[in-house]
């Protein structure tokens, strides 16, 4: 019953980090610059259109927490499906959830660094 209880709240957590991610996207596709009629396209001096989100390292900050929450969360429910296969390998376990925590980390920041430079949200 333990087991249900954890599994529930992963799920949970990680609802709640997919929706903070899809919140974070239409807000840096809403206080884009594209959306500016008169912003030059292939210009190196883009940022966010509202002042108080215009600093990079805000941006950037957002990407790094959002990408390790939803690694933590994905390697934690992982940890909890291998529970049975690999009870004999306790190294081989935990070598292989730290992988798995490092790639979708580091893919899940790259997306998303890739779409605020699309969004020339960052430089």
């Amino acid at each position: 019953m333990t087991n249900y209880r954890v599994d529930h709240a992963l799920t949970i957590g990680l609802r709640a980090v997919l929706g903070l991610m899809l919140g974070a996207a239409l807000l840096a596709y809403l206080v884009s610059p594209l959306r500016d009629p008169s912003f030059p396209g292939q210009g190196a001096h883009g940022s966010a259109t509202v002042a108080w989100l215009s600093p990079e390292i805000y941006w950037i900050n957002l990407c790094k927490t959002l990408s390790v929450a939803l690694a933590t969360i994905l390697t934690l429910l992982m940890g909890t499906r291998w529970r049975s296969y690999l009870s004999r390998h306790l190294l081989f376990k935990v070598l292989g959830l730290a992988g798995l925590w490092i790639v979708i980390a580091y893919v899940t920041w790259f997306i998303s660094m890739w779409y605020l430079l699309m969004q020339y949200i960052i430089d």
